[in-house]
């Protein structure tokens, strides 16, 4: 079963250098994030924000609804990923190496000699 089509919602002068085709404005449904496809070179789809930002700031998009900015940031797990950071920075390898070495057995020769009558 093909996957369904992303629904165009404007255009845009195509990101490739030298392209002069208007290339189909499209949205991912699963990241929410803008991609361009061309009709000389397909699909364009950059991750980064300089990317995201030349769509919004040189597309035409069919109705003002369908203008989104990138979607809003889970500052929850902002915090617990930067909470993990900290601990991770905070932790030394030589209290961590001291505090987990194991015990080293008693030979049985040694155990002799500390037998007492």
């Amino acid at each position: 079963m093909p996957k369904p089509i992303n629904k165009t919602i404007g255009k845009c002068l195509c990101y490739s250098r030298e392209c002069t085709e208007q290339a189909d404005i499209r949205k991912e449904k699963n990241e929410g994030k803008l991609y361009l496809n061309c009709k000389e070179h397909g699909i364009v789809r950059l991750r980064g924000q300089a990317f995201q930002d030349y769509i919004l700031d040189n597309g035409v998009f069919d109705s003002p609804a369908q203008k989104t900015e990138e979607p809003e940031k889970n500052d929850f797990m902002d915090a617990v990923v930067s909470v993990m950071d900290e601990e991770k920075k905070e932790v030394k390898t030589d209290d961590f190496q001291t505090e987990h070495k194991p015990e080293k057995k008693k030979g049985f020769l040694s155990s002799i000699n500390d037998f007492e009558l």
